[in-house]
């Protein structure tokens, strides 16, 4: 099955022209000291090889990325879905900055800063949820699916983290990549994929353009003025034992409860049968009832897609640890907004 290995060379395509958006984007970003010229560049790059493969493919668009028509009860589950998973990305990428920087937060507070919330709705939620679906979750992960469901789903995911570039998006991006990939054997449509795309991207807009009036309302509440600094030094201070104690319980009981809805939202789509069938010890069968071929799914163009990325991650790592050192907590109602202000700085 070539697919695999095109599929591969497409990635690999994908990450070369990135270092495209390295050398223009802080060119651009120089001259205009706004990030949303920098953000067109970076998703008109994303898409540029997937283009090529559809077009050198003729296979229709819908079939190709697998964009088909879901229930409105299936998009009520979903848009349930999404804010039962969000506690679990919430608590990765806590961890995560444990050790790495998150750089989300500042980019977003610039693009709403300079360009207002439906510019930065549309750049951060919509046009990521079309571009970056139709190329992890459509031109690969539909490609990888073909081959054997269960490496699909895996691999899929480890690129969707990979392409980010950088270790504090990788780690949570990693695993909702899988879900996504999940999501999608669940309904059989990439539209269910850009629907939570959109919702959590959107959240993280939505909530930095009212973080300001949340401040606002804290100090009329107690009296004492909170700052987004005092807030945001909150938000690192959280530790390895508010961690365990508080994200890691809620994660864990909202992601239970995402998995029954999950269950609903493949029975309502009557495709339960074919999720466990992915998890069975025995090959995969595919969608035509026919046994998955058995592809190699490592090929070099994959290696070589993933060393580059690790790279680039390493050297973006280095480049901006300078760091800032915590310093202690200044009241409750600073720590409770800083747990706020770090559930929603991620981005995907």
């Amino acid at each position: 099955m070539n697919q695999v290995k095109s599929v591969n060379r497409v990635f690999l395509a994908t990450v070369l022209i990135t270092f495209a958006g390295i050398i223009i984007n802080p060119w651009v970003y120089d001259r205009t000291n706004n990030i949303i010229f920098a953000l067109i560049i970076s998703q008109l790059l994303l898409i540029i090889p997937s283009v090529i493969y559809l077009i050198k493919s003729k296979e229709g668009l819908s079939q190709a990325i697998g964009f088909h028509k879901i229930s409105v009860g299936n998009v009520v589950l979903l848009v349930i879905l999404t804010f039962l998973i969000m506690p679990l990305m919430g608590l990765i990428n806590s961890i995560s900055m444990l050790f790495v920087r998150n750089d989300t937060t500042a980019v977003i507070d610039n693009l709403i800063g300079n360009n207002g919330f439906w510019i930065s709705l549309l750049m951060v939620a919509v046009v990521p949820c079309i571009f970056e679906e139709s190329v992890y979750r459509g031109v690969l992960f539909q490609n990888y699916r073909k081959a054997n469901p269960l490496k699909g789903i895996f691999i899929s995911g480890l690129l969707f983290g990979l392409i980010h570039q950088n270790f504090n998006q990788f780690s949570y991006a990693f695993v909702l990549g899988m879900i996504f990939a999940l999501i999608i054997e669940a309904t059989g449509s990439i539209l269910s994929t850009m629907i939570v795309h959109f919702i959590i991207n959107g959240t993280s807009v939505v909530s930095l353009t009212l973080y300001p009036k949340l401040l606002e309302l804290s100090d009329g509440m107690t009296g004492n003025g909170v700052s987004q600094e005092e807030v945001m030094q909150a938000a690192a201070e959280i530790t390895p034992v508010y961690i365990i104690s508080v994200l890691l319980p809620l994660a864990v009981v909202s992601t239970v409860i995402a998995f029954f809805v999950f269950r609903v939202l493949a029975d309502n789509s009557g495709r339960w049968e074919h999720i466990k069938s992915i998890f069975r010890k025995k090959e995969p069968v595919a969608e035509n009832g026919d046994e998955s071929e058995k592809v190699r799914f490592v090929t070099p163009s994959l290696v070589i897609g993933i060393i580059v990325c690790i790279l680039i991650m390493i050297a973006s790592e280095l480049a901006g640890s300078g760091a800032n050192e915590a310093a202690s907590r200044e009241g409750y109602t600073t720590v409770i907004l800083g747990f706020i202000y770090n559930i929603k700085n991620y981005l995907i």
